[in-house]
């Protein structure tokens, strides 16, 4: 079944602090699965080596007012078949992860946090790095979310399998990166770094591009149908691709 710790519905709050998640197992949600709730907060949590047949080895959200996640450890979780061996997040409101370490997880899609159906996104003072998917976004799915902050992280050596060694962010309103240091990403399409899909406007500013590469298009970003690419005050240094748009392909 789902939920291998926690399986909570209709939960008005729910505070976790300083405890460990370890060696679970289930089909969603191998340490905590929560449905039609309000605030969740994780507090110095840690999720460590937990296995889910489908979504959210670690965590797995749906339908959830307020998550803020902070100083949490998750690593070498895995989701043999599915997405976000990190966090599976469906529909919710305001959803915020604070200077957390990603380390080592694997999925068939999003290795650390899946984000579909929301509408604030803030991620800021966190570290993606050795993360690997088999398809698409290596550390962070953003899907349908109408404002995402991503700042003052580290994304290092993450591998997707297609699109995104990185982030991989689709239909989307105002999408700002931020002092964010993208290094050593590796994707086997597209974007080594940043793929963005069918957002209206992204602002790219004060970030490092360190010789991130893929094999087709775009060492650092790929921008597909989107409306507005802004770059400020970013470096890239020596982005490989195979293809077109060392750098950048639009």
């Amino acid at each position: 079944g789902s939920g291998g710790a926690y399986y909570l519905e209709s939960i008005a709050s729910l505070l976790t602090k300083n405890c460990t998640f370890s060696m679970g197992t289930a089909y969603r949600g191998s340490a905590i699965y929560i449905q039609s709730s309000g605030t969740i907060i994780n507090i110095k949590v840690n999720f460590f080596d937990n296995f889910a047949r489908e979504d959210g080895a670690a965590m797995f959200l749906s339908e959830i007012n307020i998550l803020i996640n902070f100083m949490c450890n998750i690593r070498n979780n895995t989701s043999s078949t599915g997405s976000a061996a990190g966090f599976y997040i469906k529909e919710g409101k305001n959803i915020t992860v604070l200077e957390s370490v990603f380390l080592h997880n694997t999925a068939i899609i999003a290795s650390c946090v899946l984000l579909s159906y929301a509408d604030n996104f803030i991620t800021s003072h966190n570290t993606f790095s050795h993360n690997k998917v088999n398809k698409h976004a290596a550390a962070l799915m953003i899907d349908s979310v109408q404002v995402t902050f991503v700042w003052k992280s580290q994304f290092y050596q993450n591998v997707a399998g297609r699109h995104g060694g990185s982030l991989y962010i689709t239909i989307g309103i105002n999408i700002e990166v931020k002092n964010v240091k993208f290094a050593y990403n590796k994707a086997k399409r597209y974007a080594g770094a940043l793929y963005l899909s069918h957002v209206q406007l992204t602002r790219v500013s004060t970030c490092l591009f360190i010789l991130n590469q893929v094999s087709h298009r775009g060492g650092a970003i790929v921008g597909d149908q989107i409306k507005m690419l802004e770059l400020n005050l970013s470096f890239f240094y020596r982005q490989y691709s195979g293809h077109s748009g060392g750098a950048v392909h639009t």
